[in-house]
């Protein structure tokens, strides 16, 4: 009788024993999984970009589950998946066909392989020729709105990754994909920000625009000596007071105006609506629309004086040919 107790009691004991480690192993497991999410939460709110963020998971996870290299993969458009970042240049310009691998990671499963020689995937990638020291895998993946990327990780050795393993990046997953989620929403805003800093800058330079169009754009520009006059109006002073007087800007016009304008000015022709976009010596945009119809190129120098201006040139010739017999 009192050895059926013994028994009975020593069996008690192994039983709670083995609940007690169970028990330990499971505190264990879940204080690890614990520091993890921290670290990972930490290292992701670190970066602002896809890169730097997978970088940083890959660096996090590295200390659970000991692998040996990894690669991002991205679905194009085409439905091939393509490497665009790993750790040492082993996926670099690999295609991936998805199959049923892939299938299953696509629906949330995070696979792992024992020997990836036997996956078509991985034999779509690399043609037969696959890397040294690849042997098992663990794929897992991260998708947002605008993209859907598989994490693969891999071991020289067959069999290096187990269920456990498996277990625990798909608890890891949901964070770097919240991560993810903020990045691309973060560049969304910026290139929100940017188009509208753009738009405003188009308005101002439309705003620009309208204001000397009602100056240059309507009628003539009237010339004298192969230059618009300075006294044209106000705004044109104005328009040439940041380069310190007219020569100075209208050679900037001149400079910048190009080929329409220079031919034109060069062949004393008229030109209608050329816009001339301009940046001030301090760096401000000038934004002009010239229409004008200047003097025929002279082939030599023109006297100086009122005398030989060509209205009063062509008054005192009508003159003297009323005169003559």
């Amino acid at each position: 009788m009192d050895d059926e107790q013994n028994l009975a009691g020593r069996e008690a004991l192994r039983e709670a024993l083995q609940k007690l480690e169970k028990a330990r192993k499971e505190e264990r497991r879940l204080r690890l999984e614990a520091q993890l999410q921290g670290e990972l939460l930490g290292v992701l709110e670190m970066h602002h970009d896809a890169p730097g963020l997978f970088a940083g998971m890959i660096e996090v996870l590295h200390k659970a589950l000991d692998f040996d290299r990894a690669c991002a993969l991205d679905l194009h458009t085409d439905g091939h998946f393509v490497a665009v970042q790993d750790t040492d240049g082993a996926f670099a310009n690999t295609r991936w066909q998805p199959g049923k691998l892939f299938e299953r990671v696509l629906q949330g499963h995070v696979p792992a392989c024992f020997d990836v020689r036997h996956v078509p995937e991985w034999a779509s990638a690399f043609d037969g020729a696959l890397a040294a020291g690849i042997c098992s895998a663990l794929h897992f993946m991260l998708k947002t709105s605008k993209r859907t990327v598989i994490v693969v990780l891999t071991h020289p050795k067959k069999g290096a990754f187990t269920r456990d393993h498996s277990r625990l990046l798909k608890r890891m997953t949901p964070l770097a994909t919240q991560a993810l989620i903020k990045i691309e929403a973060r560049k969304r805003e910026h290139q929100n920000r940017q188009l509208q800093a753009e738009n405003a800058e188009a308005q101002r330079a439309l705003a620009l625009l309208e204001q000397t169009t009602r100056v240059l754009g309507i009628g003539n520009m009237i010339w004298r000596a192969g230059k618009p006059l300075a006294h044209i109006s106000d705004t044109l002073q104005k328009l040439a007071a940041p380069w310190g007087g007219m020569d100075a800007w209208w050679s900037a016009v001149q400079d910048t105006g190009g080929l329409a304008l220079a031919q034109a000015l060069a062949l004393g022709q008229a030109f209608e609506a050329i816009v001339v976009r301009l940046q001030t010596p301090a760096g401000h945009p000038q934004v002009l629309r010239l229409s004008g119809t200047p003097p025929p190129r002279q082939t030599r120098p023109a006297p100086t004086g009122d005398r030989h201006h060509p209205m009063v040139h062509g008054r005192r010739r009508r003159q003297t040919q009323r005169s003559s017999p």
